[in-house]
Formats: structure tokens, C-alpha cells, sequence
């Protein structure tokens, strides 16, 4: 039975719909994303608002979104839940380190803009891949193949001409991106060897409400006591820049 062109037209606007679903979101998650590395920017900042904090930028980040999470999984129902749930003996041992690297990754990412440029940043994240497929290999979840080490070479190259060319370059704030960079690579090779070699695998919301509690968490301690109100009062009164080291 040959389909006719008014029986198809229906399933064309359906695939059309989603599409344009699909590539709105992606814009979406683009402005987002830009939108908070700006203002990440200007908060820590020395020329402009000097919060000397960062590790409390990922305290608020972290539990915000737990708490956004939590509500669109446990209260509207909107995503489903993680089905059968995570034993308490799996929590600890393979979410909670993922939550820590996680945290770890943001706080340093967050310093370095007190010293680098954003522009210079994201060309600093560039060395994402390289950085996971190395771990990969060494942890023997991917293999070696000679043409993509060849581009993972190439990669590194452009971003060591884009080092030696930048009018602003601090080896403080190269070395923070660089060890997030390196705690966010070994956060997602983690996720492969703790989680998905277990047959977990979790969604974007269930995912927020399961590891961001134990980031925050993770960064609570240093958070609460580096930008106890004590310092906020001194930052307010002196508006001098500080290093990273004390947040």
C-alpha cells in the first residue's frame, strides 16, 4: 500500500518540530552557558567586582542546582526518577568521588578567571579531549589509535600557539584551567569506569540530584569558611585583590 502525500505530510511536521526543538534548546544552552562565564567574570574579576571567593561561587552553584533538580525530579515529576534508586554503599563509593572531582574542577576553572581573560580560558578548555582520551588509555577504557593521538597533538599545538601569543598570560591562572581541566577529565573517565561499567546510567536531572549534593557538600567547609562573614565584611571595607589561595 503506497503512502500518499497527505499521510506523510503530518509525520514531515512532526520530524520538523522536533528539529527546531532540538536546535532551539542547543541555542539556548549556548546563551546560558555564555551567559554565566560572564558573569562569572565580572564577579571575580580584580578590575571589576573583586569577589576574592570563588570557591563559595561553587557552594551557590552547586546547591542551586540541587535544589532545581530535586524539584523538577521529586516535586513536578517532570523528569522521572533514577529507577530502583542508588544504594547508599554505591553512593559513597562512586558518586560521591565523581561530586568531589566535580567540585574540585569548578573552583579551580572559577579562580583562574581572577587572572585570565575569558577568551583565553576557553582556549585553555580546548585541551578537554586530549586530556580525556590520554586517561582513557591509561585507564585502559580506550584504545590507542596512532590518527586520533596525532589529533590530540595537533589540538595541544594550537593551544600552546594561542599560550605564547596572549598579551595577558599569567602562569598562575594556566596552571588553575589546567588543573581543572584535569580534574574534569578524570571526573568523566570516573563516570565510565565507576558507573557505566556498572549498567548506571544516569540523566541529566537524576544525575544533579545524585552528585551536585556531594559537590556542594564537597565544597561547603572551604566555602562557608573562606567567605565567612567576617571576610565578606573585610572585603567589603578594603576591595583589595586577594589571592586565590585564601578562598
Amino acid at each position: 500500500m503506497s503512502t500518499t502525500p497527505s499521510s506523510t505530510q503530518p509525520a514531515q511536521q512532526s520530524l520538523l518540530a522536533k528539529k527546531m526543538i532540538m536546535g532551539g534548546s542547543v541555542v539556548l544552552w549556548i546563551a546560558l552557558s555564555f551567559s554565566v562565564i560572564i558573569f562569572n567574570k565580572y564577579i571575580l574579576d580584580r578590575r571589576l567586582l573583586n569577589w576574592p571567593f570563588p570557591i563559595s561561587l561553587t557552594m551557590i552553584h552547586m546547591a542551586f542546582c540541587s535544589s532545581l533538580a530535586f524539584l523538577l525530579v521529586n516535586v513536578f515529576r517532570v523528569v522521572p526518577p533514577l529507577p530502583g534508586g542508588l544504594k547508599p554503599e554505591t553512593y559513597f563509593t562512586c558518586v560521591v568521588p565523581i561530586g568531589a572531582l566535580y567540585a574540585l574542577s569548578l573552583w579551580f576553572s572559577n579562580s583562574a578567571y581572577i587572572y585570565l581573560s575569558v577568551s583565553f580560558i576557553q582556549m585553555l578548555k580546548a585541551l578537554m579531549p586530549v586530556a580525556v582520551y590520554l586517561l582513557g588509555v591509561a585507564f585502559r577504557k580506550d584504545t590507542f589509535r596512532t590518527a586520533t593521538f596525532s589529533n590530540m597533538m595537533l589540538i595541544s599545538f594550537g593551544v600552546a600557539i594561542s599560550a605564547w601569543s596572549e598579551a595577558n598570560f599569567n602562569l598562575t591562572g594556566v596552571l588553575l584551567q589546567l588543573s581543572a581541566v584535569a580534574f574534569e577529565a578524570t571526573r568523566l573517565v570516573l563516570i565510565q569506569i565507576l558507573l557505566n561499567s556498572k549498567g548506571i546510567s544516569l540523566n541529566p536531572s537524576p544525575a544533579s540530584t545524585t552528585s551536585r549534593p556531594s559537590a556542594c557538600s564537597s565544597s561547603l567547609c572551604p566555602g562557608s569558611s573562606s567567605s565567612s562573614p567576617s571576610s565578606c565584611r573585610s572585603w567589603r571595607r578594603a576591595r583589595t585583590p586577594a589571592s586565590w589561595c585564601s578562598a
